[in-house]
């Protein structure tokens, strides 16, 4: 009596089925996990660019309500604290990715916390209140490289009389 022979090339074709899932599958991994790297680097230095930003307009607004001085060297003096206090933030250690020459800074003045252009000004005695704006940031990414080159951060404040 013959026992039938079960053929088994039905099992032999699928042998190496899981060995090319599980490279999809790790492939998929590991790119969400460096997506997640870059995006996680990106927010860490916009934040350390807003603390800077907030820090420097917190200076500029100090100097601009210590000032007793003509209208145009009381913005002048604050122009010059917030620029120091953003060069001071890139020059401190941990901070180095932070380019700011890439940037471009803003500073402006306004009588009202809400209206601010680039021909509006304050008038000194009165309340003035101090914009630090810094846009298009370059910042390098470590994974992503491959579909951009770099991303760009911004960071705003308003600062105004104590």
């Amino acid at each position: 009596m013959d026992i039938p022979c079960r053929s088994n090339s039905g099992m032999r074709k699928q042998r190496g089925i899981v060995a090319i899932i599980m490279t999809i599958a790790m492939l998929a991994i590991f790119a969400v996990t460096a997506l997640a790297i870059d995006v996680n680097h990106m927010y860490m230095n916009r934040t350390k660019l807003q603390n800077g930003v907030d820090a420097a307009a917190l200076a500029a607004a100090v100097v601009l309500d210590n000032n007793n001085s003509s209208q145009d060297v009381a913005e002048e003096a604050a122009e010059e604290a917030a620029n120091a206090t953003l060069t001071k933030l890139a020059t401190t250690n941990g901070n180095s990715e932070l380019d700011l020459d890439s940037a471009t800074i803003t500073v402006t003045f306004s009588n009202t916390p809400s209206s601010f252009n680039s021909a509006s000004s304050c008038t000194v005695g009165g309340d003035c209140y101090v914009r630090v704006v810094v846009n298009n940031m370059d910042l390098q990414s470590f994974f992503m490289r491959m579909f951009t080159d770099t991303k760009q951060i911004a960071a705003s404040a308003v600062a105004g009389p104590t």
